[in-house]
């Protein structure tokens, strides 16, 4: 099977560290994953010849490709997941339909089921067809694959971003051949191309609302999760005095949350998909992050020019761990966030 670069955005902006809002209280693995200089990678669309989509269009290909191939094409958590015969065997097991079209793009990994990885793995993709569709409006004419598992808010994505596109859907057991499958990429680990960029300010700049005061943004989680911030009311109240807007994005439609974000001075929150939507935000803006995962918020940061402050659990940073069952209710001291919000609010 033969692989061809279709289309290449070359990058050349460096993306330096920004400076943290504070420093004290954090590890020093947080310390340093926040200070890496890195150049913003190529953006680029990739197409495959007799490529094969199983399951939640995991394209089998990867398996031929490079590392560097690879890891230019998906997170590297998701070319591990799909290097696994046990998780990508079940969707060949048979019973499914097995058919052939000519050209498709996909856009999917897996785990984007979850809001946050679709923002920040997803999107993007997204974000390079629009750019690729503005140069040949022909493009539009290929179909874009998703799972027939995938959420709503994908196919209202493509709706806003890729209006004249198309969208079709597979079973997970369901077998497709595309003689000619286009996958486009934004960068790797979390750090984006010129291209998306570019796009995001043509994205966000008409939905800033000039003239009147810059927003403050609490982002209020209320999604189900392994995690709850167990005294996220007290804070909310203390934010409150400092002229902050509790929201929950996922009541609002796609174009308000963007609205919301790029609107935003100063925006405060557990880490979490919805904090990730700082993405829209503009240069200058302030996030103040409530516990500590990945570091993806911080190249969310560094890459659109945004200060960001982790305020740590009392119990250290609060992640996913398989062998813990159940709800894990942590805390954010008050004294603590309301010293930190004075910081941050001092726009030093």
């Amino acid at each position: 099977m033969a692989e061809q670069l279709f289309l290449n955005w070359p990058s050349n902006r460096q993306i330096p560290p920004m400076p943290m809002l504070w420093n004290d209280g954090l590890t020093h693995a947080i310390d340093q994953n926040h200070a890496v200089k890195l150049d913003a990678p190529s953006a680029s669309i990739w197409a495959f010849e007799d490529a094969q989509l199983i399951g939640p269009c995991i394209p089998p290909v990867l398996q031929s490709l490079s590392d560097a191939m690879k890891n230019a094409l998906f997170p590297g958590y998701i070319t591990r997941k799909y290097a696994d015969q046990s998780y990508t065997g079940q969707f060949l097991q048979g019973g499914g339909e097995h058919r052939t079209i000519d050209t498709a793009w996909t856009v999917w990994n897996y785990n984007c089921v979850i809001y946050g990885h679709f923002l920040l793995e997803v999107m993007p993709r997204l974000l390079v067809m629009r750019a690729a569709h503005r140069d040949n409006p022909s493009l539009a004419a290929i179909p874009i694959i998703l799972p027939s598992n995938a959420p709503s808010y994908a196919l209202k994505w493509i709706s806003l971003l890729l209006p004249d596109f198309h969208v079709e859907t597979k079973a997970l057991q369901d077998v497709l051949t595309v003689r000619r499958l286009l996958i486009p990429g934004w960068g790797s680990r979390f750090v984006y191309s010129d291209v998306v960029q570019d796009e995001l300010e043509l994205l966000t700049t008409p939905y800033r609302q000039e003239g009147i005061p810059r927003k403050r943004i609490f982002v209020d989680r209320r999604v189900q999760s392994y995690r709850i911030l167990a005294n996220s009311q007290a804070l909310q109240d203390i934010a409150a005095s400092y002229g902050f807007e509790s929201i929950s994005p996922e009541n609002l439609t796609l174009e308000q949350q963007i609205a919301l974000f790029a609107s935003a001075d100063d925006v405060i929150g557990e880490f979490s998909s919805a904090l990730h939507n700082s993405i829209f935000s503009p240069a200058g803006c302030r996030v103040m992050a409530m516990n500590y995962i990945t570091e993806c918020q911080s190249r969310i940061g560094n890459f659109r020019k945004q200060r960001v402050g982790y305020i740590l659990p009392r119990e250290g940073p609060i992640s996913f761990d398989p062998s813990i069952k159940g709800e894990r209710h942590f805390e954010i001291d008050p004294a603590t966030f309301e010293r930190k919000l004075n910081i941050m609010l001092k726009r030093q």
